[in-house]
């Protein structure tokens, strides 16, 4: 035990400074002399560091996924030397490491004295991956709203090709299995509301429809997806305002560290319901062919 109420505890891999009641993140610095050349394994031992038990750091996490799949696709021994292209990614990448240090993540996700939980959940795919990030939305006695991230998982797509509304179908399911993940793990929290957002108009479409008149790999996922949520709670949001999108094509530390919607959310989350985007699949379709 610390009475020092500015020191750290750490757990999991992640560190909690009790005086702000913020997680942090301490990347150690790697003592080891530098290698002469960078290859298949040196890039994988310093990615082992990144732990992210929460998924707080979920478009660093898939920015760093996506170059060791780069690096797999080219069959690359472990102690050959990537190419020189990989290598400046690998070291723009490791040169802004230490940038994660001066990140911060509130503790606690509900405010004050609540009167209100909803669960809003966010799912995104890209050409090289998808993903899915989850923020609680907490109304205190005074009408204000406050959202906070809960977490976030994220996959690099198949080397096999996969057509972008398949992916974003597999962006949808990864969002329902980790809102069951979640929900177990806050068993303690009764949500009033809970909303999935998704910028796939056709995911959304197939979400709504009946599986056994789908073909085999959009009926499972559609299956799984209906049996985890309710296809009234999928909603349309824009993509230039879904958190997912950045755990979906990742970021370099750098520009994840100015990135003011991946904490919070976007900002009419933040705002009553009136100020939400609302569009219908319906309405979208009667648009697009007209």
């Amino acid at each position: 035990m610390s009475l020092d109420s500015s020191d750290t505890i750490k757990t999991l891999g992640l560190y909690w400074n009790s005086g702000e009641d913020k997680i942090i993140y301490k990347l150690a610095e790697n003592t080891e002399k530098p290698k002469s050349q960078i290859t298949k394994r040196t890039v994988l031992a310093e990615i082992a560091r990144l732990f992210d038990s929460l998924g707080l750091l979920g478009p660093i996490i898939v920015y760093a996924k996506m170059m060791i799949q780069t690096l797999w696709k080219r069959q690359l021994t472990w102690d050959e030397s990537i190419p020189q292209e990989a290598e400046s990614v690998w070291l723009e990448f490791k040169d802004q490491l230490p940038l994660l240090n001066t990140l911060k993540f509130d503790r606690c996700t509900v405010a004050f004295y609540l009167t209100e939980i909803q669960l809003h959940g966010f799912a995104d795919a890209g050409e090289k991956g998808y993903g899915a990030c989850i923020y609680l939305r907490t109304t205190d006695k005074c009408g204000n709203h406050h959202v906070a991230l809960v977490g976030s998982k994220s996959r690099v797509a198949p080397v096999q090709t996969v057509t972008l509304p398949r992916l974003e179908l597999c962006a949808a399911l990864l969002l329902s299995e980790f809102y069951a993940a979640v929900v177990l793990s806050l068993q303690y929290l009764k949500f009033s509301r809970t909303v999935f957002w998704s910028d796939s108009t056709i995911s959304l479409h197939w979400i709504q429809t009946s599986p056994h008149i789908l073909k085999t790999f959009v009926l499972n996922r559609v299956a799984q997806i209906q049996e985890l949520t309710q296809p009234h709670e999928w909603k349309h949001v824009p993509t230039h305002d879904n958190p997912a999108d950045f755990s979906s094509r990742g970021q370099l530390p750098k520009d994840f560290l100015i990135n003011n919607i991946w904490q919070h959310g976007p900002h009419w989350l933040s705002q009553d319901d009136g100020f939400w985007p609302e569009m219908s699949i319906a309405t979208f379709f009667f648009h697009r062919f007209q």
